[in-house]
């Protein structure tokens, strides 16, 4: 006679560390925006031409209002040897991260993957807590901001890190502007889902009386 000792397909998933079905189906969901995202801007800036403001019509207003109030796109605008198509990609970065964004979050499980992250076997509840408010959360709004204002000295003849010299090529080159730039707008995405994630998920939980 065997004595079963494996009890843990009866307990609850959320117990066991798995992920709720809905939460794994948000987040392929989440996988496909993202490369859709990537995928789209670059070919975007493939084929953006020179001229996009008089050849866009109506569409050209708020790509290039955006442009022109954004910190970041003005400072990369200024540096630039290609203004006019930092201008129109970036511009239509900005809304293309917005909208796919809102995208999500509309159809995300905020409230289901706040209880998740509390109740993760072997977690405590006040470690989590602390994480995600107070040391993920300001590094996740300090990245926001680096996004938006772009308070780093730039350094044109590419500096000596990899990085800088990622972002120069970006606002150098149109290839480059497409490749970078479009993983650069898809991290943007996931920033600000993140953000909306671990900001208005609890305030879901707590409407939902879950």
């Amino acid at each position: 006679m065997t004595l079963r000792l494996d009890c843990k397909p009866h307990l609850p998933g959320t117990l066991l560390g798995k992920r709720p079905p809905e939460i794994a189906s948000a987040n392929r969901r989440l996988n496909r925006y993202i490369v859709f995202a990537v995928v789209g801007m670059f070919l975007y800036g493939i084929i953006l031409p020179k001229t996009w403001q008089s050849l866009f019509g109506p569409i050209a207003w708020p790509i290039a209002w955006v442009a022109h109030i954004s910190p970041a796109i003005i400072k990369m605008t200024k540096l630039s040897p290609i203004p006019e198509l930092v201008q129109g990609f970036f511009g239509s970065a900005a809304w293309v991260s917005t909208l796919v964004t809102a995208m999500l979050v509309r159809r995300d499980p905020l409230g289901a993957r706040v209880r998740y992250a509390f109740s993760r076997p072997g977690i405590p509840f006040l470690k989590t807590f602390c994480f995600l408010y107070f040391l993920s959360l300001p590094g996740l709004l300090i990245g926001l901001w680096v996004v938006l204002f772009l308070p780093i000295s730039i350094d044109m003849a590419g500096g000596p890190t990899w990085g800088m010299k990622l972002f120069v090529a970006m606002i150098s080159d149109r290839f480059s502007m497409a490749l970078v730039g479009g993983v650069a707008t898809a991290g943007v995405v996931g920033l600000l889902w993140i953000v909306i994630v671990v900001l208005a998920g609890p305030i879901s939980l707590i409407l939902a009386k879950d």
